[in-house]
């Protein structure tokens, strides 16, 4: 079996302060999933949030998630908000980025059918 990681770098803006840089990270040992790792100003480590690939590729027909992670595309890019325990971030990234680390992810495994994986 092949193992496939493939990620895009970019930045992710954030309300009151500069940019963060951030990393979307997909990996065929977890098929289901995509992680977004942010690097905070002051860290040389990312904390990763792990959602499915299938919310990241529903949020550009609308908003969705109502939980840890929510995601909305508009004309301003793709918007994120993220919250747990320790606190939320609301960040603003590129749509068309995000789109094409998502396309490419399709071509390294395609989208799962609807009824294997469940409706997010």
């Amino acid at each position: 079996m092949t193992i496939h990681i493939h990620g895009v770098s970019t930045r992710l803006a954030v309300p009151g302060h500069s940019f963060v840089r951030a990393t979307w990270i997909y990996r065929t040992t977890d098929p289901l999933a995509v992680t977004l790792a942010v690097f905070g100003e002051r860290r040389s480590w990312p904390v990763e949030w792990q959602l499915s690939r299938q919310l990241l590729g529903a949020s550009f027909l609308g908003p969705v998630g109502d939980g840890d992670v929510a995601l909305c595309v508009d004309a301003g890019g793709l918007h994120i908000r993220l919250s747990s325990p320790d606190g939320e971030a609301e960040l603003t990234g590129d749509s068309v980025v995000a789109w094409g680390f998502l396309t490419d992810t399709f071509e390294i495994l395609a989208p799962c059918p609807a009824r294997w994986c469940g409706d997010w």
